[in-house]
């Protein structure tokens, strides 16, 4: 089957679940978030999500660096934060990741 992943066409055996995709690809799976179909797949279900011809997939890795000044309680400063890549779709729309906390 032919699939897209970050962008880049992928021929893959038939019956390739996400979990197969991330083991496939070397990747660790707590260092990453997947996105199906402009859709995040939920981790609790990469075993059983079973990819099909065409479909898109994004993978964004949590790398270190980037910060975001946080002030304290005691009048000091903090920096904490997180950056993911890539931060755009390969057709140049972007890729938004939400947290509820920094």
């Amino acid at each position: 089957m032919h699939i897209q992943v970050n962008g880049e066409s992928q021929e893959l055996p038939d019956d390739l679940s996400l979990e197969d995709l991330v083991h496939r690809l070397s990747l660790q799976p707590v260092r990453i978030a997947i996105e199906l179909n402009r859709s995040v797949a939920r981790r609790s279900e990469w075993a059983t999500t079973i990819l099909k011809e065409g479909d898109r997939i994004e993978i964004v890795h949590f790398v270190g660096g980037g910060s975001v000044p946080s002030a304290l309680a005691d009048g000091s400063s903090a920096s904490r934060g997180f950056s993911v890549a890539p931060s755009a779709y390969a057709d140049g729309t972007d890729f938004v990741f939400q947290s509820d906390s920094v």
